[in-house]
């Protein structure tokens, strides 16, 4: 069972709907909606301004602990996603199509053979993670000017703007070279920023030889 914490945010508009866990393949279709698991009016979650089931809340903000069971029996090998959903209900009655929650964490992880591998979990002790491998302009050359090209995705919603570090570590593990963001970036919560990072290696430096990491 997987436990979230859903914020609702006062609004002017009246909302009348229901919360859930939406299941993503790679491709981003939606594969499994998997509503609460504990009916409250309905399943049906009302929001109007300051007011939610007709208890006040002064701060505009509601913190629901909602339980979610998830099966992933009927799902075949693949990359899925786990994102928070909402449905609003219409006039009518009826549920509308469930709709990605925005700045939301998320469950990544990789189904093969019966065995679950996570890919991406939310975290508050390490609030970055590579969303893709590191690239560069041109090939290492000593000397030479260049541009790393990263993807560092947000893992947590606390906010951070700060520089990113590139450090070159020699075959012992040491850093042999350091360079940095020359302006700070600003991080989005629970998304993937692209950093820009110029550098240019030292001429003594065999950077063919070199071990790349980014922190």
């Amino acid at each position: 069972m997987l436990c979230i914490i859903i914020s609702l945010i006062r609004v002017i508009i009246p909302f009348c709907g229901d919360f859930g866990i939406g299941i993503y393949a790679a491709d981003g279709s939606l594969v499994q909606s998997l509503p609460d698991s504990f009916p409250r009016h309905g399943r049906i979650y009302l929001l109007e301004v300051c007011r939610l089931s007709g208890k006040d809340v002064a701060s505009g903000l509601m913190v629901d602990n909602v339980d979610i069971k998830l099966d992933f029996t009927k799902l075949s090998d693949g990359v899925y996603t786990l994102l928070p959903i909402a449905a609003a209900r219409n006039s009518d009655g009826k549920f509308g199509a469930w709709t990605k929650m925005k700045k939301t964490p998320r469950i990544v992880l990789e189904i093969k053979k019966g065995a679950i591998t996570y890919r991406e979990l939310p975290s508050k002790e390490h609030p970055f993670q590579l969303a893709a491998v590191p690239t560069f302009d041109k090939t290492l050359c000593a000397g030479e000017s260049n541009m790393a090209r990263l993807a560092l995705r947000k893992l947590n919603g606390q906010i951070f703007d700060g520089v990113v570090k590139l450090e070159f570590l020699g075959n012992d593990g040491n850093p042999l070279a350091t360079f940095e963001t020359p302006n700070s970036v600003e991080f989005e919560e629970f998304a993937t920023t692209y950093v820009k990072l110029p550098f240019q290696l030292g001429r003594k430096r065999n950077a063919c030889r070199e071990t790349i990491l980014c922190a």
